[in-house]
């Protein structure tokens, strides 16, 4: 039951001054939120833990699997379009810099990486659809699609 875990994790964080203690809960919170499909409250449990440690690369994979989550959420009713697919370039950032600030998570980055490569835009979306070239910045957020207005973050067509 996601909504006692939330209780009880909540519970312990009143109970802790413990820094690392704080940032594992912060990411548990999130993983419960994500499974209660509660996106955006899970996205501010990560940036709480990344505003403890900035180098903890399971918080960025924590904010990738958010935001893979949200195209799942967004296209449960309909099927993927190209603005859905400009939201993987930044999963795949996000597990990019996981890496870059932490070594210790390379394989699980590894192992992930190639399946959101392969949903990102192609060169048909990327021209005819989308009007992008590679190099530009593109939004990801309710001018994409509303259900991404929570995400408001740039990432770069590639």
């Amino acid at each position: 039951d996601y909504q006692d875990a939330v209780k009880y994790y909540n519970q312990a964080m009143e109970r802790t001054n413990d820094d690392s203690e704080k940032k594992d809960l912060y990411l548990r919170l999130a993983d419960m939120h994500i499974n209660l499909e509660e996106l955006a409250t899970a996205k501010g449990y990560v940036q709480d833990a990344l505003d403890i440690d900035a180098n903890d690369g399971r918080a960025y994979i924590k904010m990738a699997t958010i935001y893979g989550a949200a195209v799942t959420q967004c296209t449960e009713d309909r099927s993927l379009e190209a603005s859905d697919k400009v939201v993987y370039w930044l999963v795949i950032d996000y597990l990019n810099k996981a890496k870059q600030v932490d070594p210790s998570v390379a394989n699980t980055v590894n192992r992930q990486m190639s399946s959101f490569q392969d949903v990102t835009p192609n060169s048909e979306d990327k021209f005819f659809t989308l009007n992008l070239e590679n190099g530009q910045t593109i939004s990801v957020d309710g001018s994409l699609n509303s259900c991404y207005s929570f995400i408001n973050e740039s990432t770069t067509v590639r």
